[in-house]
């Protein structure tokens, strides 16, 4: 802003950006029991990747944000993309990294998808939310963000079966080196905010998140 041509642009950070999950999330990070119930890897109308989650609708492809970078837009599509050929950086923090440094951002605030918490918070089950969400802020925590943890700020997915879980879950992220914490629900679980959360964002204050 105001700069000369020439000048050295000032560093950028993204306040707001969000990866999927890789193809191997749940096999590799889900409680073993619940890995039959996790969203399935499966084939979109045109042949891409696409995930099957438990709402009853269509498989739900890896989507155009996965694949603008670079791309004329002549060439983009909603369906139709592989893990293979999309961006690697939607999935991978070493890959995420050298896209950055290539568009002049030296940090990103790293948010989850959130058709796929959907999956496990939809349900009626409090063990299956809680293992989805833990499945999911471990990858992000020790994989993804650990690849450059001074560039890629993780925010923790938070459940919402009931406080004490909530804030169970953001003092371990918090340990894990997850910076902040993302509310899909209240912690709760109630439909309002209410009394019953104040615990939650006292502790949220206390650690610093």
């Amino acid at each position: 802003m105001g700069q000369g041509r020439g000048d050295a642009m000032e560093p950028m950070i993204s306040a707001d950006s969000h990866i999927i999950e890789p193809p191997d999330l749940w096999t590799r990070w889900l409680a073993p029991e619940f890995v039959p119930r996790a969203p399935k890897l499966v084939k979109d109308e045109e042949g891409g990747d696409a995930w099957l989650y438990n709402d009853g609708g269509a498989p739900a492809p890896l989507g155009l944000v996965t694949v603008t970078r670079g791309r004329p837009r002549e060439e983009l599509r909603w369906s139709g993309a592989r893990y293979q050929t999309i961006n690697q950086g939607n999935f991978d923090g070493s890959a995420r990294v050298k896209e950055m440094l290539e568009d002049g951002v030296v940090a990103e605030v790293i948010y989850s998808p959130q058709r796929t918490m959907r999956h496990f918070m939809l349900g009626t089950e409090d063990d299956f939310q809680l293992a989805g969400i833990r499945a999911y802020n471990d990858w992000l925590a020790r994989d993804f963000c650990a690849k450059a943890p001074e560039r890629l700020v993780g925010i923790a997915q938070m459940p919402s079966v009931g406080v004490d879980a909530a804030i169970t879950e953001m003092k371990r992220a918090k340990a894990m080196g997850l910076r902040g914490v993302l509310l899909s629900a209240w912690p709760s679980g109630n439909l309002n905010l209410s009394d019953a959360d104040d615990p939650f964002f006292a502790e949220a204050e206390r650690l610093g998140v």
